[in-house]
């Protein structure tokens, strides 16, 4: 007999334990903005080559080392120091002659050198001295020019602190449209850093004839944007 009064007493209800409920979650608002920043840039790339053919390869690479060691030399003098200059490239390639024929086999009319030299200059105002100096001196050709900065942290902490104001004016804006109460910050990301692009100045490859430019060239540095963007959870309702 007492088997059975035990289960009728496990099956009243005032016996079952009481149901757990799991806690609501709350509400949240998320808002993501932008800062941006213009700095000046404080540095310039500035990429130049002499190319050089001939009829063998031996001339070709001959006559180009000589005309390369006159450019090193006219940059250095236009106060460019040894450690910002280094060599990017070096081509020396055949060239072939037009075939008059469709069967007829290629045939090389002689080789072609290319020396590439990349300049850094941390003195904008000797851009311009630098490309002058290196083309009177044999650079037949100016690859590319571009500005940069050279440690933009200063810049980016300013653009995340515009990013963050940005973001909580916007978080505010909503929440007061909407009737509620912006409450604490639940989570805060900003973006993976990465420097400013350089901003390259549009160039030309130039070839021959160089050495009778005597007008100095002009060169504008102008400014690049420092960008950082920020992500903010906000809770609602305090």
């Amino acid at each position: 007999m007492k088997k059975p009064l035990l289960l009728s007493l496990l099956l009243l209800p005032g016996a079952l334990p009481a149901q757990v409920l799991s806690p609501e979650p709350p509400r949240t608002l998320t808002v993501s903005a932008q800062g941006m920043v213009e700095r000046a840039p404080d540095q310039a790339v500035l990429v130049l080559a002499v190319e050089s053919e001939s009829g063998n390869a031996r001339d070709a690479a001959r006559a180009n080392a000589t005309k390369m060691d006159k450019v090193l030399a006219a940059v250095r003098k236009a106060g460019i120091p040894s450690d910002k200059i280094r060599t990017v490239g070096y081509d020396l390639q055949p060239q072939y002659a037009q075939q008059q024929r469709g069967d007829e086999p290629p045939r090389i009319a002689g080789y072609r050198a290319v020396n590439r030299l990349q300049v850094t200059i941390d003195a904008l105002d000797r851009v311009g001295p630098a490309l002058d100096a290196a083309v009177e001196a044999g650079a037949n050709r100016a690859e590319n020019l571009y500005f940069q900065i050279k440690d933009a942290t200063a810049a980016r902490l300013e653009a995340l602190q515009q990013a963050t104001a940005k973001a909580r004016r916007e978080a505010e804006a909503v929440a007061s449209a909407a009737g509620e109460r912006l409450g604490v910050i639940q989570s805060l990301s900003t973006d993976s850093y990465s420097p400013p692009p350089p901003r390259p100045v549009e160039m030309f490859a130039r070839a021959v004839a160089m050495d009778a430019m005597k007008v100095a060239t002009p060169v504008e540095a102008g400014t690049l944007a420092v960008t950082a963007s920020v992500t903010i959870v906000y809770r609602l309702g305090g």
